[in-house]
């Protein structure tokens, strides 16, 4: 574990080393203690006045999370993947059409470069389920 500000106020981030770590300072943190992942959730919340007292534990550092495997059986996508490695890892494959159009159109390069597929299933606005249909339904 490491830790950027070593201040107990608001605006710490702990960088963990694996997930063991992570779920303690979450613990430890309570209520002000907040996941980070890519961070772009987070770049936004003052504009919707949060994060003002929030501490956060990046999961960056932890490999397990980072995973991104395709099986005959299974494609596997760490909670650390980002929009844009997933769009390029499964392009070319046929089944994975509509992820792959998925991850390649959402918001636009930067954020697709730095956003995960975990941060955005864990934020309170989560859309993407309804808006895949939606594109996929209607691309021949």
């Amino acid at each position: 574990m490491q830790t950027a500000n070593k201040d107990d106020d608001a605006g710490r981030l702990v960088l963990a080393e694996d997930i063991e770590d992570a779920l303690t300072h979450l613990e430890r943190g309570g209520s002000s203690a907040v996941v980070l992942a890519g961070g772009t959730w987070v770049m936004r919340g003052p504009v919707r006045g949060e994060n003002d007292d929030k501490n956060f534990v990046s999961l960056a550092r932890i490999k397990p999370l980072h995973q991104l495997d395709l099986s005959d059986e299974a494609l596997t996508i760490g909670s650390m993947i980002t929009h844009d490695t997933l769009a390029k890892f499964i392009q070319d494959i046929p089944h994975l059409k509509c992820l792959a159009q998925a991850a390649s159109n959402s918001a636009n390069p930067a954020i697709r470069r730095a956003a995960t597929v975990g941060g955005n299933i864990s934020t309170r606005d989560f859309l993407q389920p309804i808006l895949c249909r939606h594109f996929c339904a209607s691309k021949p």
